[in-house]
């Protein structure tokens, strides 16, 4: 399945919406409640944010989308089966705050259900 409501086209649109800073788009992809994790490291430092409603993860993407510009964005594979998707991209990353750049990979895996993101796992890593 590769329409609208595929696990793949729900996935790109968060891409899409998360590029054009958009946190009422973003959030309105997700469930209410499921599995919503970021986990990498920047600076040396590891980052890990779990939680398991729409409205604790929302401030995180909120915080994500205010503090850093996505530059660069490239998609460089995907793979989708059934309401599973899987994203691999790079791009760089830009404080708005200090102005530093990094480039950096992620990763992104949803899982879907009823057209939403019910589970949501995004790893990093700077390259």
């Amino acid at each position: 399945m590769n329409g609208p409501n595929s696990a793949i086209s729900i996935l790109k649109r968060l891409h899409q919406a998360r590029l054009d800073g958009d946190i009422t788009t973003m959030c309105a992809l997700f469930q209410r409640t499921g599995k919503f994790t970021i986990t990498g490291a920047s600076d040396g430092k590891p980052i890990a944010v779990r939680e398991t409603t729409i409205e604790q993860f929302q401030p995180w993407l909120t915080t994500l989308v205010r503090m850093f510009k996505i530059d660069d964005y490239e998609r460089i594979s995907e793979i989708a089966e059934n309401e599973k998707s899987c994203i691999v991209w790079q791009c760089q990353i830009r404080s708005k705050i200090t102005g530093l750049a990094v480039q950096t990979q992620l990763v992104d895996v949803v899982k879907t259900s009823n057209g939403q993101i019910a589970s949501y796992m995004e790893m990093f890593t700077p390259i």
